[in-house]
């Protein structure tokens, strides 16, 4: 668990310059139907030695990011590597940031394809086919952090047949969290003043955004009833007086990352590694703490990381 640590240490650190060999190129994928875009970092000495294969690391990035967006990643591995205190990888970047909302939660929806399949599938298929990589479970790892942090963590429940290790950091893993309802219900109605009644328009805000981008995974409707909606392609959580639906709380529910990892047992042997830290949209803390009960109750073998972070 100790690379674990030190790799979510680098998600959370500063920007520094880098320089790395790496590869921006593209792959078609049969679930999304279309090329997608791909950066492949390399460690050094991977054209020197033909024979070598070398296990890969899979960055999830955040909401508002793209393939582009794992710099600082790089630049702190390529330091670790430097000093000894990791062994060389592969490491990877995809594009999960597709229209109409430009997200896609790492998961698969009518609103912009199956992305999970494309990532946990079509992906790796690719880079092991593509590349000099070691072509198992124990040999791939998860790092994440926002909108990937929940990526990593549900990707590491969901398929633990393909990854062996993951880090996740600041994702929103708790959707039905007390604290986390009332600051979105509190930021999006603030975000579409006047009202009530409400319109809910996408373009809002960032928390509004977050809000279509999680309806767009759990509750997708191109012919919605709720002419409040702007646009009218999802069932949106809030009605036209600001108040939470429950029938679509419940099917965010069933996404919630904090269920699912009720179906993880120690004989997994899946490394984990969370962090969050307290001034990260203080909304998020409390659900990462509750996470960490759970994981607790199941018995599950996992490390935590808590600092400040930021507001």
């Amino acid at each position: 668990m100790k690379k674990l640590t030190i790799l979510l240490t680098a998600l959370m650190a500063v920007n520094i310059l880098f320089g790395q060999y790496k590869i921006d190129t593209s792959f078609y994928s049969e679930a999304l139907g279309e090329e997608k875009m791909v950066d492949v970092y390399f460690p050094p000495g991977y054209d020197e030695n033909p024979t070598w294969c070398y296990p890969v690391i899979y960055y999830l990035h955040g909401y508002g990011g793209d393939q582009n967006t794992m710099g600082t990643m790089i630049s702190w591995i390529t330091s670790l590597f430097n000093s000894g205190t990791i062994g060389p990888i592969i490491m990877v970047g995809a594009d999960n940031s597709p229209d109409p909302f430009g997200g896609s939660c790492y998961l698969n929806s009518i609103l912009w394809g199956n992305y999970e399949d494309y990532m946990v599938n079509d992906l790796i298929e690719w880079i092991d086919a593509s590349f000099r990589t070691l072509p198992f479970r124990n040999a791939r790892g998860l790092l994440g952090q926002s909108m990937g942090g929940y990526g990593a963590l549900r990707y590491g429940i969901v398929h633990k047949d393909k990854f062996g290790v993951l880090a996740a950091h600041a994702g929103v893993n708790n959707f039905h969290d007390a604290y986390f309802r009332e600051h979105m219900q509190q930021s999006i109605l603030s975000e579409n003043n006047p009202g009530p009644p409400y319109s809910y328009q996408f373009t809002a805000g960032l928390k509004t955004m977050l809000s279509f981008l999680m309806c767009g995974a759990a509750s997708p409707d191109t012919n919605t009833p709720q002419t409040y909606v702007i646009p009218p392609i999802v069932q949106y959580m809030l009605d036209e007086n600001g108040n939470y639906i429950d029938s679509i709380l419940v099917k965010q529910d069933l996404l919630d990352n904090i269920f699912l990892i009720g179906s993880l047992t120690p004989s997994d042997s899946i490394g984990i590694l969370l962090g969050c830290g307290t001034n990260d949209d203080f909304f998020l803390y409390p659900g990462h703490m509750a996470l960490k009960d759970s994981m607790d109750y199941h018995t599950l073998p996992y490390e935590f990381y808590s600092q400040r972070g930021r507001p």
